[in-house]
């Protein structure tokens, strides 16, 4: 006994076998679920009676040792699959293979001559052990111990150390590769080392024999690009469904291929046999797929013949080792392919339809998973039959209550919709009305806040930072001392407000008139800056498009920048080149406004034009980033102007000369003058 993976079947076979034919006759036969294990002892020594006597099965052992002239050794493998593979018809199979043993053994001068071995995975010891203690028969126990690394190199160089073998396989092994081989197999302590050695071995023979097919070589670079592809079984499973899924790619995806190798497995995850007609019952709706999968299967090693050593047994088929068992019982559970998607629902929906009764059906979103599935899985149980059939039956009947509804609701609608239409009439021509009021309405709403959107002027952006700001001219009271000051970004429009977007506001309703609307009306003066205004009618315009007046200290950052330029332009004394004001040394006077976006010259670095002359500019008096104040000034001013004594302007004018940028002018909000202009910020 041994664990399973450690190579009992490989020992019995490839192992014991060879060793003892020498001496004795063996026989090796494995535990049949059909025949039970007292059959498999029958068909060792050549009994066709399924269920023997412990007389007959003595004297067909006697008759065999007296013809071939010396003992007779059978060997018995896989006896634990009593307990994972039983047959419900032998429930103590055990029991009456012990009965058996102890009359066939028991009386000395009748027993054989020689040994009856049983092989069994090592989790079974204690049941089997315990039941052949109660039967008190004599017996030896053998625990049979994974390869060790000698083992394992015995196993690689083997067959050159033979000459004879050597001779006929002609391979070399690469000094040194069989005990690096052994150290890798032998890094994890739970590895099953026999079943992965068989597989590599097998993998190195196939290359080698590509390379050199006369004298096939085990190398070291052979060997570490076998490695790089895994060399424990579970990566020997990834790598075969990666080679299957080029061959069967359809079968992979549904889930059928591993269905149909988890169908070689019991729930306790140990292999399973199954008999050729067991898979054609089982898979009947995709045989013909099924036959070319089990080929396929067997050709990489996943799969093999279940009935090699009984010539005479049906065609079955079980996993190659069964430590793949749970590996790919695993796989199975683990996977969301459509067939295994399928399987699960159906197997636990099915329990309320068995032994004859009926269960709810299955809802139509598990109906149609499972009809998706269908093809990716074993062929259904009677059980299964009748719950897919009812369910589809009531989606059926489902769908046909749908489309009865649908009919009633599309028939009550045609009733309601001529309903509709009579009422439609009667309503025609008070709806027509109310539209055209509406719309009047709406017009009278929405077109002011499209004309503003239309009437925008671009805006510059004023970055936060410093500022040099103030003067160290001569101060009045009010004036602010020249210095380095930290403000909040803004935004300022590029250029001052013109008669023509000042007349739009006034056109829509929303700006108070002129006093002398003559400008406003004249086209040549369009794009010129609107100037006789007051305050509060420069704030109410820049209300309107959504923004408000600059305060003091903002209109100085935009004129002077960070630096603290002496004009907007740089160092240069203002000239009409630059400015539309009056400039003393240069003996001009301008009797005129210009358009708001003349004298390129003149603006700023960030192009902000005439923000000295041309007109006056209101502005909400000086804060350094205190927006309640500021807001509170603005909210005064559109409210009650009257409440605020005196506001600033900036800039000069074109009848106005300015000695510094800094200049002020103080004058009543609600007071207008011939060369007071606007132009809008916002935060």
């Amino acid at each position: 006994y041994g664990q399973s993976g450690v190579g009992k079947s490989s020992l019995l076979a490839a192992g014991l076998l060879p060793r003892l034919e020498a001496a004795h006759t063996v026989r090796y036969e494995r535990r049949d679920r059909e025949q039970g294990v007292l059959g498999a002892l029958a068909a060792a020594l050549g009994l066709a009676a399924a269920q023997p006597t412990a007389d007959q099965l003595c004297a067909a052992w006697l008759a065999l040792e007296a013809e071939e002239q010396q003992p007779v050794v059978v060997l018995l493998d896989q006896v634990e699959e009593i307990y994972t593979r039983p047959n419900p018809a032998r429930p103590d199979e055990l029991v009456e293979f012990l009965a058996v043993l102890q009359i066939l053994l028991g009386e000395r001068r009748n027993r054989p001559q020689g040994k009856l071995v049983l092989a069994f995975r090592k989790e079974w010891l204690a049941e089997i052990e315990k039941q052949f203690a109660e039967a008190k028969l004599p017996r030896t126990l053998f625990f049979l111990e994974r390869l060790d690394r000698n083992g394992i190199i015995e196993a690689i160089e083997g067959i050159t150390r033979d000459q004879r073998l050597q001779a006929y396989y002609g391979l070399t092994v690469e000094t040194g590769l069989a005990g690096e081989i052994a150290d890798d197999l032998l890094v994890d302590r739970g590895a099953t080392v026999a079943p992965t050695l068989q597989i590599l071995l097998s993998k190195l023979w196939e290359r080698a024999r590509l390379h050199s097919y006369n004298a096939p070589c085990f190398d070291q670079e052979l060997y570490h690009e076998l490695r790089q592809q895994g060399l424990l079984l579970r990566d020997f499973l990834e790598q075969q469904l990666a080679q299957l899924q080029n061959t069967n790619d359809d079968a992979l995806l549904t889930g059928l291929t591993l269905d149909f190798l988890a169908f070689h497995t019991t729930p306790l995850g140990t292999a399973e046999q199954r008999t050729l007609p067991e898979l054609r019952a089982t898979y009947r709706h995709q045989w013909e797929l099924l036959a070319d999968l089990l080929r396929v299967c067997e050709d990489l090693y996943l799969l093999t013949d279940g009935s090699g050593n009984q010539p005479a047994a049906e065609p079955a088929s079980r996993l190659s080792h069964d430590t793949l068992a749970p590996l790919v019982r695993a796989r199975f559970d683990e996977s969301d392919a459509p067939g295994q998607r399928a399987r699960r629902v159906l197997e636990n929906r099915v329990v309320d339809w068995q032994a004859g009764k009926d269960g709810l059906p299955l809802d139509e979103a598990d109906l149609a998973l499972v009809e998706a599935g269908l093809a990716g899985m074993r062929g259904l149980t009677a059980d299964e039959e009748r719950l897919l059939a009812a369910s589809q039956r009531e989606r059926k009947k489902r769908e046909e209550e749908r489309q009865r509804t649908a009919a009633e609701k599309a028939a009550a609608q045609e009733r309601e919709l001529l309903l509709q239409r009579q009422s439609n009439r009667r309503l025609q021509m008070v709806v027509g009305i109310l539209a055209v009021v509406l719309l009047g309405l709406l017009a009278n709403m929405l077109y002011p806040s499209y004309v503003a959107w239309q009437t925008r002027t671009p805006m510059v952006a004023i970055a936060a930072g410093e500022a040099i700001l103030g003067t160290d001219e001569p101060l009045t009271d009010d004036d602010i001392a020249k210095g380095s000051f930290d403000l909040a970004g803004f935004q300022i429009e590029k250029y001052e407000v013109s008669n023509h977007q000042y007349a739009r506001c006034v056109h829509v309703g929303r700006c108070p008139p002129m006093s002398d609307p003559t400008e406003l009306n004249d086209e040549t003066l369009a794009e010129h800056p609107v100037r006789n205004v007051n305050a509060f009618q420069a704030a109410v315009y820049c209300q309107w498009v959504g923004r408000r007046l600059p305060t003091e200290i903002e209109w100085e950052r935009a004129a002077r920048g960070v630096t603290g330029a002496n004009w907007p332009w740089g160092i240069e004394p203002p000239s009409l080149a630059l400015a539309q004001m009056p400039s003393i040394a240069a003996g001009s006077m301008p009797t005129t406004t210009l358009p708001t976006d003349s004298l390129t010259e003149g603006a700023t670095a960030d192009g902000i034009h005439h923000l000295v002359g041309n007109v006056w500019e209101w502005t909400l008096p000086a804060t350094f980033n205190d927006i309640d104040e500021t807001n509170s000034t603005w909210k005064t001013l559109l409210v009650d102007p009257k409440l605020i004594p005196v506001l600033q302007l900036r800039g000069g004018s074109y009848q106005d000369s300015i000695k510094y940028i800094t200049t002020r002018l103080l004058y009543p909000p609600t007071k207008p003058f011939a060369t007071f202009g606007i132009r809008c910020a916002a935060p």
